[in-house]
């Protein structure tokens, strides 16, 4: 399953070589590879990107010569483009759908055209949308939400762009319309949130388990969203980066059943 890419911009990592032949061992020893930099854009730490980016950067630090790595924690797919573009970056963590849109320039990227500056690595996980509300709601489904206060993720982040998505296929837009009252948050921010009832919903994306979901649902204070099979088939129908994904039971603290949802593929 396509879930996230990781994207590259330069070509190889100078200096790192597998095991030398005899015949290259009787050579003169070459002068010594020069180490490399390598800055990994993940999103905010409250979800999965940041710590397997850490666990990127420490396996190559451990197995790779030459190579110096880091984990660098940011707003997510539109600002990890952004920093590959200006070379501050060389390594990012982002979601499928955000990376077609960026190199067609299309929807988000529309105004700013096709985005030639990176190429696919290798595909990591299904990332997961965790529609999480207050676990005393009344809301059943994601209409239920309009006239309220929700979290969608970091403002321009790619959890934003995917609550954009979601919502439009309801006809509900918070952003021209003020149909919800958005507050823009990371993740670790958008829980608390929550937990202190000033929001009625977070959007949260990430794999199974996500930390910020573990937070909120151990703390008895949240409860997941199902979403309707007619939904998701209109969901995936408009946007093909999307899949339906069930959440298995006792996943989190207190989700006694499945939760059907999507995951960005």
């Amino acid at each position: 399953m396509r879930a996230l890419v990781v994207c590259l911009v330069t070509a190889g990592i100078a200096g790192c070589s597998g095991g030398k032949s005899d015949k290259e061992q009787q050579k003169p020893a070459a002068a010594p590879a020069r180490s490399v930099n390598i800055n990994i854009a993940t999103a905010t730490t409250g979800g999965a990107y940041y710590p397997i980016g850490n666990a990127i950067a420490q396996l190559w630090n451990d197995k790779l010569p030459g190579v110096k790595a880091s984990a660098q924690a940011t707003n997510g797919t539109p600002h990890n483009i952004q920093l590959l573009a200006r070379k501050d970056a060389e390594v990012a963590i982002a979601q499928t759908g955000i990376v077609y849109q960026a190199v067609n320039g299309a929807d988000a990227y529309k105004d700013q055209g096709k985005q030639t500056h990176f190429k696919g690595m290798t595909q990591l996980y299904p990332n997961v949308v965790h529609w999480v509300v207050r676990k005393e709601s009344r809301v059943q489904g994601l209409s239920d939400l309009k006239g309220k206060k929700f979290v969608p993720g970091p403002q321009n982040s790619a959890t934003e762009l995917n609550s954009r998505e979601m919502l439009a296929i309801l006809g509900l837009d918070y952003r021209a319309r003020d149909d919800l009252k958005a507050d823009y948050m990371d993740y670790n921010q958008a829980v608390e949130q929550l937990k202190n009832k000033h929001a009625e919903a977070v959007m949260l994306a990430g794999g199974v388990p996500t930390a910020a979901v573990l937070d909120v649902m151990t703390s008895g204070e949240g409860r997941l969203l199902s979403l309707p099979d007619a939904y998701v088939q209109q969901l995936t129908a408009k946007y093909p980066w999307y899949s339906s994904f069930t959440i298995p039971a006792n996943s989190y603290k207190g989700q006694d059943r499945d939760v059907k949802t999507v995951a960005v593929t």
